[in-house]
């Protein structure tokens, strides 16, 4: 075979779709790369609809032609990533004035109108990025030379916008061109509050706004009673012939809205006003209520209040007994069948009531451990109440018809006893009791629309981040033969290989801080200030599992150890994977963004070449098999993964998604070729400055470290001899 064909076998396919381009792009002159093209691409965000509409139907027109030669030496999109043809395109839609596309790429100015610039990380414990601070002059490059090195730029850019599998699966790749104000990412935040007014006083005032997504574990959040009907009692004893004696039955405070109400049980016989007697101090803002005002028709009785009285002529001791109406057959008013047309009938007849040993009075006691004797028998009474309520007037009376023992029964057996027994009459001796109150259970039907209850408000979030300039990368060759497609070659290996490492090194600094600063939050609290903007949806969560293999593997043979290391690996992935979920409120967030579209995100599971085997067997899904729709193993070749396994949440087709780990912004750059002297030699260079950026926008990260694996596996397997 001679040197000429065999050269030309060589030939990448990359190298094969360069060729081709540059024949393509001679034989049609300005058509495809012009300055006009180029000045859209560098300012699509200025451009009217009609003028997009030009520059969207160029930029189709050069991604087909382009796509015709990827076909045609098997680059077909299996073999490529949507976001990779779309690099190649703008690459040579920008080549048409490769110094303006440059000046405008190299202005890393980021606006902050509307959005809160960030700084990215760009070192840790871990590595730190190769980002330039000055920009970079294109003084010293001809312009001539890198329009004619056009289709060297669009399959570099092909290339070099694609990660390793590792760098795609944690951070997908999103191209960017410099019209852009950097990277960006947006959520829309739901937020809930209650109406409240403001202090006369001028104290610092809060909303206390608690994100939507939080209710979803806390059902408080959303729980509002801002129109109950919740009786006040006030503190000078002023109203309190509407209530129990407070010798019997304290005051306590209840909260109604953001006020704490001192209520008490209303006093069985008293006729008042429900609307009047709740308007407690601040709960209504300071507004009074009028003949606007009504009571929603939902009225009933909610609890029960018992004297116990014990007087055997020498001694009077005395207990009061709370018992629980609501939800009991006919404990709600009805509307009645005669009178007016507001008018409400309560007809209460039960006789399920039951004092039994473990009953506690208003105190928190034992009622029987008063009496002595009575906690030998659990007594039901036979009860009977009535009442009315108008909604209109929202005046109230309720009378207690009968409190009488219906039935006893032995405390220890359950054995019912005659309640003419001589052991249950001897046990109730000189004992009484009398219905003295009640709780009601009310609400104002705010037919007025008096109270706003809970207020949703919805904002958005933005957050900007400049793509700095990487350090360059070039291939000197001697001036007199330098070959581009092999130069081309090593620029893209160069590149990806840095990217690819640059993924590893912002992932493992990521979860460095996740774990010094993810506290855990309760739900209703704002979570702390961690880089991601995912933080605004989610509860920023970092979990982290040690596996020592020498203290959990003791089987003695080999294949044995497997499905043992197996076993353990992948229960540790999925425990790790679903307290994630759980402890972020990650699928709560989910079903708010996506309208409930999406059950669950895809899992991504990063690991070395070496644990990969017990984790994943291709075609078998059960070795993972957490209950995810879908999730990735990938791998790397990086020594800072040895023994780690990460795992991180994506959504399909992300891009500025706070709920999925991250991604890659990556502009497109135009490969340049120079001629430079050092110390006294020229020589020809091929050099490009890459401008990409890898962003964390989800705070949830799980980390499993694994140790004494590769001691477990090498222990010999010990054999039995017989003699």
């Amino acid at each position: 075979m001679s040197r000429f064909l065999d050269a030309s076998d060589k030939k990448s396919k990359l190298e094969n779709v360069a060729d081709d381009l540059q024949v393509m792009l001679k034989n049609s002159g300005d058509a495809i790369i012009n300055k006009t093209m180029t000045a859209s691409v560098i300012s699509l965000e200025s451009l009217t609809d009609a003028e997009f509409a030009d520059a969207q139907s160029h930029f189709d027109e050069v991604q087909r032609e382009l796509s015709v030669s990827l076909e045609e030496h098997d680059l077909c999109d299996e073999s490529l990533l949507p976001h990779q043809k779309e690099a190649g395109t703008i690459a040579l839609m920008a080549s048409g004035s490769p110094s303006e596309y440059h000046s405008k790429a190299i202005d890393v100015t980021v606006s902050g109108e509307g959005a809160t610039v960030v700084t990215p990380h760009i070192s840790g414990s871990n590595g730190s990025l190769d980002f330039l601070e000055s920009n970079v002059s294109l003084e010293a490059f001809d312009e001539r030379e890198l329009r004619e090195h056009a289709h060297v730029s669009a399959v570099y850019n092909i290339a070099a916008s694609r990660q390793d599998d590792f760098g795609e699966a944690f951070y997908p790749t999103v191209v960017i061109t410099p019209d852009q104000p950097g990277a960006e990412y947006s959520v829309s935040r739901t937020v809930v509050h209650k109406d409240q007014s403001r202090n006369a006083k001028g104290a610092a005032f809060d909303f206390q706004k608690v994100s939507l997504i939080d209710a979803a574990v806390d059902h408080t959040i959303l729980e509002d009673n801002a129109t109950a009907i919740v009786p006040y009692y006030y503190p000078d004893d002023s109203n309190a012939s509407y209530f129990v004696d407070k010798n019997l039955v304290n005051p306590r405070a209840v909260p109604v809205g953001d006020v704490e109400v001192n209520t008490a049980p209303l006093a069985v016989g008293a006729s008042l006003d429900l609307l009047s007697i709740s308007q407690a101090p601040g709960v209504l803002g300071g507004q009074t209520l009028d003949t606007t005002d009504s009571l929603d028709p939902r009225v009933g009785l909610k609890r029960l209040y018992v004297k116990v009285t014990k007087d055997d002529g020498q001694s009077v001791e005395t207990v009061v007994v709370p018992f629980e109406l609501k939800d009991l057959p006919r404990s709600i008013f009805q509307k009645s069948l005669e009178g007016g047309s507001h008018e409400m009938t309560l007809t209460f007849r039960n006789d399920v009531l039951r004092l039994g040993p473990d009953t506690r009075n208003t105190a928190g006691s034992r009622w029987g451990a008063t009496f002595a004797g009575t906690e030998a028998f659990a007594y039901r009474f036979d009860t009977s109440l009535s009442g009315t309520v108008d909604l209109e007037t929202a005046n109230i009376e309720v009378f207690a018809n009968a409190f009488k023992l219906a039935k006893a029964y032995d405390a220890t057996t359950g054995d019912e006893v005659a309640i003419t027994d001589a052991s249950v009459v001897a046990a109730l001796a000189n004992i009484s009791f009398e219905v003295i109150g009640y709780d009601v259970e009310a609400t104002r039907s705010n037919l007025n629309h008096r109270t706003r209850g809970m207020i949703i408000d919805t904002n958005s979030v933005v957050e900007r981040y400049p793509i700095p300039l990487g350090s360059p990368i070039c291939v000197p060759a001697p001036i007199s033969g330098g070959r581009a497609g092999v130069d081309t070659k090593a620029l893209i290996a160069a590149s990806r290989t840095r990217s690819s490492s640059n993924s590893v090194t912002t992932l493992l600094n990521y979860a460095e801080r996740l774990r010094a600063h993810a506290i855990s939050t309760k739900a209703g609290e704002p979570s702390p200030a961690i880089d991601g903007i995912g933080r605004h949806l989610i509860k920023p969560t970092y979990l982290e599992r040690y596996i020592d293999f020498s203290a959990q593997i003791n089987s003695t043979s080999s294949h044995e150890k497997r499905s043992d290391i197996q076993s353990i690996l992948v229960d540790t992935i999925r425990d790790v994977a679903y307290r994630m979920l759980r402890d972020s409120n990650y699928l709560a967030a989910l079903n708010h963004e996506s309208g409930g579209t999406e059950k669950a995100p895809k899992l991504i599971i990063g690991t070395d070449q070496v644990l990969n085997r017990y984790i994943w067997e291709s075609g078998d899904e059960r070795t993972v098999s957490i209950g995810f729709d879908d999730f990735e193993v990938v791998t790397t070749p990086d020594a800072r993964m040895h023994n780690l396994i990460v795992l991180a949440f994506q959504r399909p087709n992300a891009k500025g998604d706070g709920l999925s780990l991250g991604n890659n912004f990556f502009m497109p750059e135009l490969v340049a070729n120079v001629q430079v002297t050092r110390n006294g030699a020229t020589v020809t260079e091929s050099q490009v400055q890459t401008r990409n950026l890898h962003v964390n926008s989800c705070p949830i990260m799980g980390v499993i470290v694994v140790d004494q694996l590769a001691e477990v596996i090498n222990e010999k397997v010990k054999q039995i001899v017989t003699t």
